[in-house]
């Protein structure tokens, strides 16, 4: 079915024609959108409809998200503004979203071979790419995975810093 959006009284602000509305920044009146495997931005405050070429949008933080367009099998991470403008290329494989100021970025090394760490707001590597898996911040931890001598992942939680809190001797962990 299609999207669109209404006010507290009905009234109709975004038409009913979107593969997917994401409203999570509504607060700051951004709202996501996805059309023909395309992402875009709406900006209520001025009516403002941008159209990207980026395949996904994560919410925004402090007036930035990280978005990818995919070329070919490829994709290519970026942070952009809420103008859907590219402010910094990112040199990573995978990434997730922001959450307590902190993202996730990933670098193949090999088949289904990864290593993670973390860049904050302006893209800054700040936490290494050490980890064979990352989640995403929650209440100041991150649960992360490293791989053991006999290549098992053992999952443990760093601190914002990347301060080891919680040690890598689980065979699964979650927040």
């Amino acid at each position: 079915g299609n999207w669109g959006l209404i006010d507290k009284k009905g009234k109709r602000i975004v038409k009913c024609i979107y593969d997917h509305l994401n409203t999570e920044n509504l607060v700051d009146e951004i709202v996501l959108f996805e059309l023909n495997e395309n992402c875009g931005i709406i900006n209520l405050k001025n009516n403002e409809f941008i159209k990207t070429d980026f395949n996904h949008i994560t919410t925004f933080v402090n007036g930035i998200a990280i978005a990818y367009e995919k070329i070919r099998d490829e994709k290519k991470y970026c942070l952009i503004n809420i103008k859907g403008e590219e402010v910094v290329k990112l040199n990573y494989d995978d990434a997730g979203f922001f959450n307590e100021g902190l993202a996730y970025v990933g670098r193949k090394y090999a088949d289904y071979i990864f290593k993670y760490g973390f860049i904050d707001l302006t893209g800054k590597l700040v936490i290494p790419l050490k980890y064979a898996l990352a989640h995403s911040f929650e209440d100041g931890l991150c649960v992360v995975g490293i791989e053991d001598e006999n290549i098992n992942d053992k999952y443990g939680a760093i601190d914002s810093k990347g301060n080891n809190v919680i040690p890598f001797i689980y065979d699964e962990l979650h927040s």
